[in-house]
């Protein structure tokens, strides 16, 4: 989220549409990307009151459609594993079928050979009988073709089959709690996540709303020193220009208050989307928040900070863990599998119906699968898996190195937030002094528009930078409590 910025000033109006535009463009940027997904977004369930930034929180664990999506992942894990499971239960089929055969198969058979005397090629088989001559064994005729079978057949059977050792199954179920955990740890981070978003697009509707407030203030003494001017150039004491002056800034301070507007309402709906309210439910924040307030950063909460509170981290050792049993997998490949069967079939077969001839047959065995030579395949397997491991244990210490400098630029990042809020509050102060001082001089004539028009630009720059800077530590708070996992506290499984 881009920081919120809002400047008035009577002679470098440029830089208000500078501001606003940068701004606009960017909450029209955040919007559009989010617009895909909001037509799956549920209609609000129960009104929220001008609720505070908790509130929103707790709503949007329960309504944010990407942690929604999270715990549907985690029941895609838990029926997972049962698949998994389900392979260790017998497994029982059953089958049938039924044929009518319009041909039946047929099969040639030889004709019996004879003795036979063979006369200018032809055989006389009768002359080798009666006459005692010396004879050849020869064929006589063609083969002759034989159907076998009746038209009409049926069979029905059941297959059982169980599974009795496996090395890989029994590894299998130890590593499935694990596999759900990391699915749960899924969830924890797209709450911690869902979580921070809510906090920045909360504390920047804020801003805009505070940001809205302060150009109403500053129409209405741009209003009053209009009428005012205008009253003393019709008495003769100040020159038309001085008055027409404020005639232009004060209407271009009326069309940055409706285009604020338009913004402030940008900001509302995207904290809506975060939360995953439908954004055209009603939504009003606090009319005095406290989020609003800087607190010394010495004075922040947090518990003390170890890397191993990061979600990040924790699923990343989820994972090693999973690569682990992986390796012991492709290990157990290694041992042989021994799995029971057994199988009942009934055949029948007939031309009529009432005369049909039937047979049965049933078998029972083991099957034993033992594993000779792959080509060096779960070798090559094994020694994937353990580089894998060796890269997650290079992305462990490359993360909690990168964890350690995340908290401590948010750690800078906050302290110097919380040090220019204190310079901007007293440039306010001092400001708004200057103002009072110069329009006094101003009526009682002993100072110049000059002076006056001076000091409110002075003081609309000292307004626009403490809106920025009260921002920055806001989103600067978020990112510290994210960075040292104080977001916890938001996590669903855990």
């Amino acid at each position: 989220m881009s920081r919120f910025q809002l400047s008035f000033s009577f002679y470098n109006i440029h830089f208000i549409h500078m501001s606003i535009n940068r701004y606009f463009n960017l909450i029209i940027s955040g919007l559009l990307v989010c617009s895909l997904n909001i037509l799956s977004s549920g209609y609000l369930h129960a009104q929220l009151t001008e609720p505070s930034v908790e509130e929103c929180i707790s709503y949007a664990l329960k309504n944010n459609k990407n942690l929604q999506n999270a715990q549907l992942d985690m029941k895609l894990a838990d029926h997972q594993v049962k698949e998994l499971l389900a392979s260790g239960y017998p497994q029982v089929n059953v089958t049938a079928d039924a044929s009518y055969y319009a041909k039946l198969a047929q099969f040639f058979i030889p004709q019996p050979k004879q003795d036979v005397i063979v006369v200018d090629g032809q055989p006389l088989p009768y002359l080798a009988t009666a006459f005692n001559l010396e004879t050849q064994q020869v064929e006589l005729g063609d083969p002759q073709a034989l159907a076998f079978g009746f038209p009409f057949q049926a069979n029905a059977g059941i297959t059982l089959n169980q599974l009795v050792f496996d090395g890989t199954f029994f590894l299998g179920l130890k590593a499935a709690k694990t596999f759900v955990e990391v699915a749960n740890k899924q969830i924890d981070a797209s709450a911690e996540d869902v979580a921070a978003k809510v906090s920045k697009a909360y504390f920047s509707a804020l801003i805009a709303r505070e940001s809205l407030k302060i150009l109403q203030a500053n129409i209405d003494r741009t209003e009053k020193m209009h009428h005012d001017t205008k009253a003393l150039f019709e008495e003769g004491f100040t020159e038309k220009i001085d008055v027409e002056r404020l005639e232009i800034t004060l209407n271009n301070l009326k069309l940055e208050k409706s285009r604020a507007e338009r913004m402030a309402q940008m900001t509302l709906d995207l904290l809506k989307f975060q939360m995953g309210m439908n954004i055209s439910e009603d939504l009003k924040l606090p009319k005095v928040s406290p989020s609003l307030n800087a607190e010394d950063p010495a004075s922040v909460e947090l518990n003390a900070f170890s890397p191993a509170n990061r979600i990040e981290l924790q699923i990343l050792n989820t994972q090693a863990e999973l690569e682990s049993f992986n390796e012991q997998r492709y290990r157990m490949g290694y041992v042989p599998t021994l799995y029971a069967f057994g199988n009942y079939q009934l055949s029948s077969q007939w031309e009529k119906f009432d005369a049909a001839q039937s047979y049965d047959v049933a078998v029972v065995g083991l099957k034993l699968n033992v594993p000779v030579f792959d080509g060096f395949r779960k070798k090559h397997q094994i020694e994937q898996s353990r580089l894998r491991q060796l890269q997650i244990a290079n992305g462990r210490a490359m993360l909690e190195n990168s964890i350690n400098l995340e908290v401590k630029n948010a750690k800078s990042q906050l302290s110097n937030a919380y040090n220019s809020i204190e310079a901007y509050e007293k440039n306010v102060q001092l400001a708004e002094k200057v103002y009072r001082v110069s329009e006094e001089k101003y009526r009682e004539g002993v100072g110049s528009s000059l002076e006056v028009n001076n000091a409110d630009t002075q003081l609309k720059q000292a307004q626009t930078n403490y809106l920025n800077g009260l921002f920055d530590y806001l989103t600067a708070k978020v990112d510290y409590q994210k960075a040292t996992g104080a977001f916890s506290q938001y996590r669903i499984v855990d």
